[in-house]
């Protein structure tokens, strides 16, 4: 439309919108187009399509990359570019549209984001004032998803253009100037949060058709002249002003609206004839429609007149979502709820507090969707409602959600009379979800036969009662802080699938009449009901529950499996997951838990009483038949827990977790084999973690099963050794990939051995007396990839084979070892190390020998390691492409680093020294230097070669006065100067150093 492709039709014939659709769908029937998988209202073209259009746009159109930097291609070529459009950068600079300054017959300039709509780019202040300015011819402009506060004057100056996208972009205002470009159609400001003004005289804009202001939180008030635009068909928000400011009256001459349409602060409404010549029955193309006066009720609020502006908003018939929020008076007008509105599908109505009488609604024969919540003065929900007359005996034909919440005073909901007749009206056969929150006074005589309800959720309502008779078609029900009565009334639930009961008052247990005939059950979840013991009343009927399959009992206090011999009633058909959580009265499991053939997970998670696990354990001698098959075994959170039985653990067991038990002194022997040859022990454990067990000093004897894959000890504070079956032996299979220990201040040594051959990840931390590793502990670990040794302060030497034997890791970190002092001298002979670290080791005196030779090496931070003073001879490796440097002594003139052979280096963090002329590779995207105290000034050609910089930050130089005056590199896109207040006074604006950084997209000073 833009482009003048799509003519103006006679008046009374389909918008230019409309032709333009049909359009699109023809295209998209002849497979031109394809619909983008995870848009619908965006398409895409087919690779060989897009090849035939770019040949036959021929040099019109540019598809904006780099390459402009080393074509050589005259201005008169550039001259015939008429569309151009191009991804955006983080930062897209001055630089990146240098060549395209020559493209001044251009009627097209979009950018287009890869990014998620969370993240802006920035762009060159010299775009938007020197380079956009000139493109006198321009018609299309997207600015999308810049950071861009401010639009200069000279947006004004693009006298052709049809349409301006602005969206998610940080501006508060736009320049008056925008309101001469007397061609515009479209001006789309979506999710731009910050805004809070529109041009004063934007009724200039006579062929404006789409005004997006949609997510526009901070406009809170519009220009009067708005009613100018009459070509208008989108404006999605209507902000009516005070005295002086935009008038409800304004919408009069907007008769082309369509889609959506938000009226917001009504109260501002002082003359009933604006609501009049609003003239909204006649705007035939709106299809949502919400209504807002203010929430404060405080102020004086005209009741008669809040009635008579909502009379005068009566809608088109063509409406098919009504919003009312914050409405004031008593009553709603009869056009709500009116039958002639027969395409509302959707109908919200909030917070209207004075509201005693819910309108007709039951009559709106397509209405899906009705939510009625804050009516904090209706008590009654009778008849009325259902707005059935003599001749209609059937409300709610279409809907299918219904949600009730905040009715602080709803007592009765009545549905069964009509006038004077007694008969039963047919209502709600199509409801699928029913939602009732907060409503504390409500009684009973809710809906009593629902056979198409599928969802049902009841919170906050302790009075309930009295509930529904038959639900046939229920799958989920969620009732929380109600009264355990609401469980009786309840039958025929047949297809119930999950059940969560949250805080209900009086419960036990559940009643025999609730779980009759629940043969679809899957999901049982109790939460927060202090006097439940059991899980049901007693045995019968529980036979039928043959789809259960997870139980979840949570903060419980009273709850006790053995009470009425409640471990007989936990039906074992399909049970595969039992959670116990925060459940203080549980002591011990009960023995026949153990028979639940089918359970694979059980979690027992902050039960404080818990002393025995009997029920897990198989008895020896006993019989095998019926054990369980258990997968995953959690205990978290027991602090009284002390020992494990004597038993077996199930040999199904894969995850095995023990935390936070804090007088567990010993763990269950069936984790390690004895090696019995009639040993079935734990053949498919894969899984350990044993986490903040304090009193726990010593594994059992035993090797771990072949099949444990990972290991996972922390903060068990005496423990003192690791189990001698961790290490390799000539007949151990063991096939562990993961080991990690953490907070263990008593270990003070590693067992002697190899760690198993298949170790691919080591994680050393906080082992404080740790004071070496065996020798050749890592000699059979060449599938090892990552080791991590951090804060084992005591520690001395690393393994003499950690750098000739790990022809496969690929990170190595070394951090806060404070007693380490050198590296083995042996060479590093690790071909695939990827990422090196060495944080915080204050005694360690040199970096490993031979570097260079870390062919692979991609990252190389050190970091407050004071005593290192020099990189190694024969510099850094060559293909690093992150260098971080911060060792305070470090004072080795950087031309000995090797910088410039470092043609891959992309980012560079460098502290406590200035990098001289000269040095810097040219590949640097990201330069960092920080806490050069005594820096005064860069060099002048230090950053002269860098054309491919974009960040540069500089921080904590307190002396630091100035910038290179042969300026920055043009490639620059982020400058940030922080802690050097010297340099920040010179750079603000008007100041001196100025013009060396204003052209830069992103400034943080």
């Amino acid at each position: 439309m833009a482009e003048g492709l799509l003519l103006q039709q006679p008046k009374g014939m389909e918008q230019m919108e409309d032709l333009g659709h049909k359009y699109i769908l023809d295209l998209l029937s002849r497979s031109f187009f394809e619909r983008a998988s995870n848009k619908e209202s965006r398409f895409v073209m087919h690779d060989l399509i897009n090849d035939l259009a770019q040949f036959v746009a021929g040099e019109t159109f540019y598809s904006f990359t780099d390459k402009f930097k080393h074509v050589n291609i005259s201005n008169a070529s550039f001259e015939k570019f008429r569309y151009l459009s191009f991804t955006k950068q983080n930062f897209d600079t001055s630089q990146r549209f240098k060549m395209s300054r020559h493209m001044t017959s251009l009627r097209t300039f979009l950018s287009f984001s890869p990014f998620s709509h969370s993240f802006r780019s920035f762009l060159s202040k010299s775009v938007l004032h020197d380079f956009l300015p000139k493109l006198r011819y321009l018609r299309s402009l997207s600015l999308c998803d810049y950071n861009i506060k401010k639009l200069p004057e000279s947006i004004g100056e693009l006298k052709h253009l049809r349409y301006l996208n602005l969206s998610r972009c940080v501006i508060k205002c736009l320049p008056e100037s925008i309101t001469t470009l007397f061609y515009l159609q479209t001006l789309i400001l979506n999710r731009c949060y910050k805004l809070c003004q529109l041009p004063a005289t934007i009724g200039n804009l006579m062929d404006l058709r789409h005004l997006d202001i949609i997510h526009t939180k901070a406009l809170n008030e519009m220009p009067s002249g708005i009613g100018k635009l009459r070509n208008l068909l989108t404006l999605p928000k209507f902000v009516v002003g005070e005295v002086d400011g935009l008038r409800l009256g304004e919408l009069n001459g907007l008769s082309h609206l369509r889609d959506q349409l938000s009226i917001l602060q009504l109260h501002n409404v002082l003359d009933i004839q604006d609501a009049r010549h609003a003239n909204l029955n006649e705007k035939k193309g709106l299809q949502e429609l919400k209504l807002e006066w203010s929430c404060d009720f405080h102020h004086s609020r005209n009741e008669t007149r809040e009635m008579e502006v909502l009379s005068w908003l009566k809608p088109h018939q063509n409406l098919q979502k009504l919003t009312i929020k914050f409405y004031g008076a008593k009553e709603f007008p009869s056009w709500v709820g009116d039958p002639l509105f027969s395409k509302v599908t959707h109908l919200e109505l909030y917070h209207c507090p004075r509201i005693t009488s819910l309108p007709s609604l039951g009559q709106l024969l397509s209405l899906k969707t009705l939510i009625v919540k804050g009516m904090v003065a209706v008590k009654t929900v009778g008849f009325e409602f259902y707005g059935c007359g003599s001749s209609s005996i059937e409300a709610f034909p279409s809907l299918k959600i219904l949600r009730f919440e905040d009715m602080l005073v709803w007592e009765e909901w009545s549905s069964s009379l009509v006038g004077t007749e007694l008969r039963r009206v047919r209502q709600f056969k199509q409801l699928h979800e029913l939602q009732i929150y907060n409503c504390p006074k409500l009684v009973s005589k809710l809906p009593t036969n629902l056979p198409s309800l599928i969802k049902l959720e009841i919170c906050k309502c302790p009075q309930l009662t009295y509930s529904f008779v038959s639900l046939p078609s229920l799958r989920n029900l969620n009732l929380e802080e109600c009264n355990e009565m609401i469980f009786r009334s309840m039958v025929h639930l047949k297809c119930l699938r999950t059940l969560k009961i949250t805080n209900i008052s009086h419960l036990a247990c559940l009643p025999n009449t609730f779980k009759q005939d629940m043969i679809a059950l899957e999901d049982v979840r109790i939460e927060e009901c202090t006097e439940l013991t059991s899980l049901w009343e007693d045995r019968s009927n529980t036979d039928n529950l043959v789809c259960l399959n997870r139980i979840v009992i949570k903060k419980c206090p009273m709850f006790d499996p053995l009470a009425r011999e409640a471990h007989q009633l936990v039906p074992s058909h399909n049970l595969e997951a039992l959670d116990l959580l925060d459940c203080n009265n549980l002591r011990r499991l009960p023995n026949e838990l153990f028979n639940i053939s089918c359970l694979r997970i059980l979690r027992i998670i902050g039960c404080k009483e818990l002393k025995s696990l009997d029920g897990i354990m198989k008895i020896d001698g006993g019989n095998n038949d019926n054990i369980m098959h258990l997968e995953k075994l959690e205990i978290i959170h027991c602090p009284s827990l002390k020992y494990f039985p004597s038993g077996k653990l199930p040999p199904t067991l894969k995850k095995l977790v023990i935390k936070d038990c804090e007088l567990l002194q010993a763990l269950p022997q069936g984790i390690m084999s004895n090696g019995d040859d009639d040993d079935d022990g734990i053949l498919h454990l894969e899984e350990v973690t044993v986490g903040n067990c304090p009193s726990l000093e010593s594994f059992p004897r035993g090797r771990f099963p072949p099949s444990l894959k990972t290991l996972l000890i922390e903060d068990c504070e005496l423990l003192q050794a690791l189990p001698e079956g961790l290490m390799c032996d000539h007949d151990n299979s063991l096939h562990l990939e993961g080991l990690r220990m953490q907070g263990l201040p008593s270990l003070m040594f590693f067992p002697n051995g190899q760690l198993p051959k298949t170790l691919k990840s080591l994680a050393v931390f906080n082992c404080r007396r740790l004071d070496s590793f065996p020798d050749r502990i890592l000699q059979h670990s060449k599938a090892l990839e990552t080791i991590e040794i951090s804060h084992c302060t005591n520690l001395k030497a690393l393994p003499l084979d950690c750098f000739n034997s790990l022809t496969r890791l690929g990170t190595l970190v070394i951090s806060g070892c404070h007693g380490l002092e050198s590296f083995p001298e042996s060479q590093l002979l690790m071909p695939n190390l990827k990422f090196l670290r060495i944080n915080r080791c204050k005694n360690l005196k040199s970096l490993p020998q031979a570097m260079y030779n870390l062919k692979s090496l991609k990252e190389l931070k050190v970091r407050s390691c004071p005593n290192i003073l020099a990189i190694p001879d024969g510099g850094l490796p060559l293909n690093l492409s992150l260098l971080f440097i911060d060792c305070e002594n470090l004072k080795q003139s950087m031309s000995e680093w090797g910088l410039d052979r470092l043609i891959n280096l992309h980012h560079l963090w460098i502290h406590w020294i200035c990098p001289q002329e000269n040095v810097l590779p040219t590949s640097l995207i990201e330069l960092y230097i920080r806490n050069v105290a005594d820096l005064k000034s860069l060099p002048q050609k230090l950053l002269k070669n860098l054309s491919s910089l974009q960040v540069l930050d500089i921080s904590r130089c307190y002396q630091l006065q100035t910038l290179p005056e042969e300026g920055l590199p043009p490639s620059l896109g982020s400058l940030r100067i922080d802690e050097c207040p010297v340099l920040q006074h010179w750079c603000l604006e008007n100041k001196d150093s100025w013009r060396l950084i204003a052209h830069i997209p992103c400034l943080w000073i």
